[in-house]
């Protein structure tokens, strides 16, 4: 099973795709009172209880992509955007220029420990 993150309207989810479910469950507090159908089920979970360890859960239902081909470059349309920007100050610049001292390491085993040493430990 995967968890990857996605969008509920404009809230960011955790979804887990479980292959052995056979619907769709969404945590109450991302479903508004508008969106209830009025049937009501119960759902008791594969722990027993009723309370998603994720925010949605995504079963074998028509339109949910398989678990092995999931769309890797989806990108939410209504989601939160997140502008970031890089910066490299002159210390970042200056390390990134020094060279990298090389490592000290023993010409040969013996240099760090006996036959004897070795066999005791």
């Amino acid at each position: 099973m995967s968890v990857s993150r996605g969008f509920t309207g404009n809230r960011e989810v955790s979804v887990l795709r479980d292959n052995g479910c056979s619907t769709v469950v969404s945590r109450r507090s991302l479903v508004g009172d508008e969106q209830l159908t009025g049937n009501v089920c119960k759902c008791v979970l594969l722990d027993g209880t009723n309370n998603p360890l994720y925010d949605l859960v995504l079963g074998n239902v028509q339109e949910v992509r398989n678990p092995w081909d999931p769309k890797k470059e989806w990108q939410s349309l209504t989601g939160p955007k997140k502008e970031t920007c890089a910066v490299e100050t002159r210390a970042m610049l200056a390390r990134k220029e020094k060279p990298v001292p090389p490592l000290k390491v023993a010409e040969t085993l013996a240099e760090v420990a006996s036959k004897e040493d070795i066999s005791k430990g």
